[in-house]
């Protein structure tokens, strides 16, 4: 009767142990996919950071391209300007001398 009940506890007590070692077993895979995932993420973050970053970059660059663009659009449209200036001055020029040449 005695070595029955010994058995028994040891029966129950080995179940409990495979129990116990199954359910460890198991909250290891599942802390290996989390590791997994949590690299993946971090990956991703890294990725989507870099993007960022060059996004930014790309984006100065045509800032400033823009910049120098409009600097050599107004410098045109002043030297249009002054073009259009010396122009009508010449044309003034050009009047005066054949006026003179008529009198």
């Amino acid at each position: 009767c005695s070595s029955d009940l010994k058995e028994k506890a040891k029966q129950a007590l080995q179940k409990l142990k495979d129990q116990t070692n199954e359910e460890i077993s198991q909250l290891q895979m599942h802390l290996q996919e989390a590791k997994e995932q949590l690299a993946s993420a971090e990956d991703a973050k890294d990725l989507a950071t870099q993007a960022h970053q060059a996004a930014e970059e790309t984006a100065s660059q045509k800032s400033a391209e823009l910049d120098g663009l409009r600097a050599e659009l107004e410098e045109l449209r002043s030297s249009q300007g002054a073009k259009e200036q010396s122009d009508a001055e010449l044309a003034a020029l050009r009047e005066q001398l054949q006026e003179a040449k008529e009198q």
